[in-house]
């Protein structure tokens, strides 16, 4: 188990050019997130077995997140000046908004359940198949605290390698996966 929280002061300023003669428009955003919390999670099973003569290396599993993200009430752009390269300027810099002051803006998720057998025919030959599946949303706020976009998706994901090992440490091996991000 982890629990990460992160809080930051998120400014960027831009120079953008308004002509081709060298003058630009400076802006700063302060509207990008100022505090993540992300609450994760991993725990596996693992074992093996025989059935007949084949070995089993046997995994089972489950991990994920759920993060959240903070934005800043007050945050926004703002234009701070326009001059030219020919010319430059400072600018002042502007009132910032008080970053603890937050509405929660996102919060995106991923559970994942995972299975794997790495089947053992022989010293030479081995055969790992393994699959997870996988739950996956996304959920975006207003300033409002009203839900502003959802998307949720799940699926599985499976990979398999067969691996033939013909003289000590050379491995000869061939893969296939889907997968689900």
């Amino acid at each position: 188990m982890l629990r990460q929280i992160a809080d930051r002061e998120s400014t960027g300023v831009t120079n953008t050019f308004t002509d081709r003669a060298g003058h630009y428009t400076t802006t700063t955003s302060s509207s990008t997130a100022s505090r993540f919390t992300i609450n994760s999670y991993m725990a596996n099973l693992t074992g093996e077995v025989e059935t007949g003569w084949i070995h089993h290396q046997l995994a089972t599993g489950v991990r994920g997140f759920v993060w959240e993200n903070m934005n800043p009430i007050d945050g926004g752009t703002a234009t701070l000046g326009s001059v030219s390269l020919a010319d430059p300027a400072r600018f002042n810099e502007p009132d910032y908004p008080d970053f603890t002051r937050r509405y929660h803006s996102a919060t995106a998720t991923q559970h994942a359940f995972l299975l794997s057998d790495n089947l053992q025919f022989s010293p030479q030959w081995s055969l790992l198949l393994a699959g997870s599946e996988n739950l996956l949303s996304a959920l975006n706020y207003a300033k409002s605290g009203a839900r502003s976009s959802h998307s949720s998706n799940r699926g599985f994901s499976g990979s398999a390698s067969l691996s033939y090992k013909p003289v000590d440490p050379l491995t000869l091996y061939v893969n296939w996966a889907d997968s689900l991000q």
